[in-house]
């Protein structure tokens, strides 16, 4: 028979909203074999998630029990459970939590009670659950919240948020306020919505929209889709094949990234402004000509151009560029550097009849 086990009493909680807490059952029970955990306040119907022995636990209803858990615990103080707090708008304000510990000789029971404090607005620093997909609102103040292993759905509110998504495939909303937005690995959805917000897809397919204010939005590496919508943006593809629509504003669409030793090597990119005076950025002053590498495998696409709205950003002087049919028989003005003629732009649109490399509409750097 085992021997009886042993108690120390569970200390109570006073809880944020939206935020996770973990208690480790072995400081509490010595020789328990199986742990039954209840009390658990309504969660919608949705599945809640609980981390024991470092795996993931997912459960529905009040209670969920633990067994066998003999030496998967011992020495490793980190493991336990954690207890997600609901987030919802009207969370359960307190609940009393039973956790009921067992062996061969019986069993012991304590409760710990959870407060939620309901006047909690302020500036938070949220991490979700590893191995799960987390779904956490800040709600008001300043808020760092960051994603984990899961396919994770974070949300800022109000306030000057940072909004971290790690791996997985992410969705990030800013809420109000100028908000910071990183994807991470994996193909990510970043939203900024009101403010001036600044969205970095970083690794992996992503989708990302301005939506407020002036916004800056960079894909990162993959292919990705920028939108800046209102007011006027910074949009900048990075690696990969990048489509970038800035809309109404004056934006500044650069497909490549500027920061790499060949910008825009490999890569077709393509820029559409819409309305407002946008400016399409093919080089700089520093690494001169952007898609300047593999002939007429690597360049971007303009497929509006107005003369009197927009400009064409390239380095140099109209002498370094020619402009001539596009290929891939297209209706279309391509613009080719150096004596070589390598192609890094093709101007679509009503914008491309009568083309002068020495109007106001190139800007040279």
């Amino acid at each position: 028979m085992a021997a009886p086990i042993l108690t120390t009493p569970i200390p109570d909680f006073v809880a944020n909203e939206n935020q996770s807490y973990s208690l480790n059952l072995n400081s509490f029970f010595s020789g328990a074999t199986s742990f039954t955990i209840t009390g658990f306040p309504p969660n919608n119907g949705h599945p809640r998630g609980i981390l024991f022995n470092g795996s993931p636990f997912l459960f529905r209803g009040d209670s969920l029990t633990f067994s066998g858990v003999t030496g998967k615990i011992s020495g490793l103080p980190q493991d336990g459970f954690t207890i997600p707090v609901p987030g919802s708008p009207d969370p359960t304000p307190s609940f009393t939590v039973k956790v009921t510990a067992k062996n061969s000789d019986g069993s012991k029971t304590d409760t710990f009670k959870f407060d939620i404090a309901k006047d909690v607005r302020g500036n938070s620093n949220i991490t979700g659950l590893p191995k799960f997909d987390n779904v956490i609102n800040a709600r008001d103040g300043n808020d760092t919240i960051r994603g984990n292993t899961g396919n994770d759905s974070l949300i800022g509110d109000t306030g000057n948020d940072s909004l971290l998504g790690s791996t997985g495939n992410d969705s990030l909303l800013g809420g109000k306020g100028n908000d910071i937005l990183k994807g991470g690995a994996d193909n990510d959805i970043l939203t900024g919505d009101v403010g001036s917000d600044k969205l970095f897809g970083e690794a992996g397919n992503d989708s990302l929209a301005g939506n407020g204010d002036n916004d800056t939005l960079d894909g990162g590496e993959g292919n990705d889709f920028l939108q800046g919508l209102n007011n006027d943006d910074l949009l900048i593809g990075a690696g990969g094949n990048d489509s970038l629509n800035g809309d109404a504003g004056n934006d500044t669409l650069i497909g490549a990234n500027p920061a790499s030793s060949k910008p825009g090597n490999g890569e077709i990119d393509t820029l559409t402004g819409f309305t407002g005076n946008d400016i399409f950025v093919l080089g700089d002053s520093l690494k001169c000509c952007y898609y300047d590498d593999k002939d007429n495998a690597d360049y971007a696409v303009i497929p509006v151009f107005s003369q009197t709205e927009d400009k064409i950003q390239l380095c140099g002087s109209p002498s370094d560029y020619t402009l001539v049919s596009a290929p891939f028989g297209i209706d279309a003005t391509g613009i080719y550097y150096g004596s070589d003629l390598d192609l890094i732009g093709i101007v679509q649109g009503d914008g491309i009849n009568g083309l002068d490399l020495t109007a106001s509409y190139f800007d040279y750097v």
